[in-house]
């Protein structure tokens, strides 16, 4: 139950941090933030995300970024792809 708890807030904060792009692709944007958050679970224990939470915004980002790549290529695919439908 606190895991789920825990995922749920991972998401959020996800979704937070796309900012506007969350509501004008809110099921993309839904669907990046799980794979995210899966990803980074599945990858890290606890104590390396708490750690790696403490560290600057940029360092945060070349230690994540490449765990996440797939999630993150897949969703500029679909968003490229929705903005282009309207």
């Amino acid at each position: 139950r606190q895991r789920q708890m825990c995922i749920r807030d991972r998401v959020n904060t996800c979704l937070d941090d796309l900012g506007s792009k969350a509501i004008r692709f809110p099921s993309q944007s839904m669907e990046y933030c799980g794979c995210t958050t899966d990803t980074l679970i599945s990858h890290f224990s606890k104590a390396e995300y708490l750690i790696l939470n403490e560290k600057s915004f940029i360092d945060q980002q070349d230690e994540m970024l490449p765990v996440v790549l797939k999630c993150h290529n897949a969703y500029q695919e679909a968003v490229f792809s929705a903005s282009t439908m309207d």
